[in-house]
């Protein structure tokens, strides 16, 4: 099955440490406004190697799994959660790192009635739930604009587990008769690329020498 994942509005906190001894000097309170200018403007170019994202995620599958959900009339859509964890060889454009989501398709609920002699009205109900878990590593090529923009590409491998489940139940006038839970589980493996764009909201300085940087991460993905 072909599975479109896109990753929007992932907000990811860079960090790094200076050398403290490249900027030690004398105490900010004798240094002039072009010094902890010019201070400030070195600490922004510091590479920023660790990442670490929190992602709301779009899954929208195709062909035969979106059958599969149509034929259950499950949700075909689903939304969830990540976390995402990096590595960046900043100044050499390259990022590794992988991440790990959850998304929900939500239940669905049908019901069946039909009159049964000396029963009254017979009821059989049936709900369906689909929980898929993404584990995806990538690997991508991310040059650092300016410290601003940060568009990348990358090639994508990892694997999904699938849980699904159905609860049926058969309801007379004389009460619940019958009741039946199962669930199954399953994992494929997952490859693919994307696309995306990495935008700087914010730099967080801490003097004399610590820098984070928060930024808005849109993502587009196709995985087989």
């Amino acid at each position: 099955s072909l599975v479109g994942i896109a990753m929007v509005l992932a907000a990811s906190t860079v960090s790094a440490q200076s050398d403290e001894e490249a900027i030690a000097g004398a105490p900010l309170q004798d240094q002039s406004p072009s010094m902890d200018e010019r201070m400030i403007e070195d600490i922004k170019l510091q590479p920023l190697n660790w990442q670490l994202g929190l992602t709301f995620m779009v899954t929208n599958p195709q062909d035969s799994l979106r059958r599969a959900l149509m034929e259950l009339e499950s949700p075909s859509v689903g939304f969830g959660f990540g976390l995402s964890v990096a590595y960046s060889f900043d100044p050499i454009p390259v990022v590794v790192g992988g991440e790990v989501g959850v998304n929900f398709f939500g239940g669905t609920t049908r019901e069946y009635k039909h009159s049964v002699p000396g029963f009254g009205q017979d009821t059989l109900s049936y709900t369906t739930m689909n929980l898929p878990i993404p584990v995806i590593f990538h690997a991508r090529f991310q040059p650092n604009l300016f410290t601003w923009v940060h568009p990348y590409v990358e090639g994508d491998v990892g694997f999904m587990l699938l849980s699904s489940s159905l609860s049926t139940e058969r309801r007379t006038t004389l009460g619940v008769m019958d009741q039946d839970d199962k669930t199954e589980s399953g994992a494929s493996w997952l490859y693919g690329g994307g696309v995306g764009l990495m935008v700087k909201f914010a730099d967080i300085i801490t003097l004399p020498s610590t820098l984070q940087r928060v930024l808005v991460d849109v993502r587009f993905r196709y995985l087989m």
